[in-house]
């Protein structure tokens, strides 16, 4: 089944090909990961994916680690009324894994919908009701990879953005270094 995806890419600039790996590997998923709906979470990549069949909603993302539970929120209070107007069946995650990880394509809420039914070898002894307690156990699930997929996206951008203003740096310092050079050989 198409799951409605989550696609986190960068709120702000100066960071690279950021967004347009993000783009190509949202272009490239195998047809059995394709979305039936997206959500996007960040500007800059909502702006390139403006447009786009299946984009329903378009959200700002974090730009300092501090605006990433209110991000997440946000996106948990706009995919439930998506699952309640569209009912989609499942929850996928898309995006940059921090260090050397790569794009993530992340399946969400599987351990939970694809495990098989087996009877306990004991009773639980829960003080809350079965229903009452695995709802609470997927919010906390949702929002603990939810922030995970936030924090490492973050991480993946500002080290993005680091690397491309060294980048910017050496270039300046090399021309800099060259000008100089040519302005000995005049004088």
């Amino acid at each position: 089944e198409n799951p409605l995806l989550i696609v986190i890419g960068a709120e702000r600039g100066l960071c690279g090909d950021f967004n347009k790996q993000m783009q190509e590997a949202l272009e490239h998923l195998p047809a059995t990961a394709a979305p039936r709906a997206i959500v996007c979470l960040g500007t800059r990549l909502g702006q390139k994916l403006e447009g786009r069949p299946g984009l329903l909603a378009q959200l700002s993302g974090a730009t300092i680690a501090d605006d990433v539970p209110a991000v997440i929120r946000q996106l948990l209070e706009r995919c439930a009324a998506l699952q309640s107007e569209q009912h989609l069946p499942s929850l996928a995650l898309l995006y940059h894994g921090a260090g050397d990880e790569g794009i993530r394509l992340d399946p969400l809420l599987s351990p939970f919908l694809e495990a098989d039914r087996v009877a306990p070898r004991a009773p639980l002894l829960l003080n809350l009701e079965p229903q009452v307690f695995v709802h609470g156990l997927l919010q906390q699930y949702l929002h603990t990879v939810l922030l995970h997929a936030c924090y490492s996206s973050l991480l993946a951008e500002n080290r993005k953005r680091v690397a491309h203003l060294e980048n910017a740096v050496t270039h300046l310092d090399e021309e800099h270094d060259r000008l100089e050079h040519k302005r000995n050989r005049l004088y």
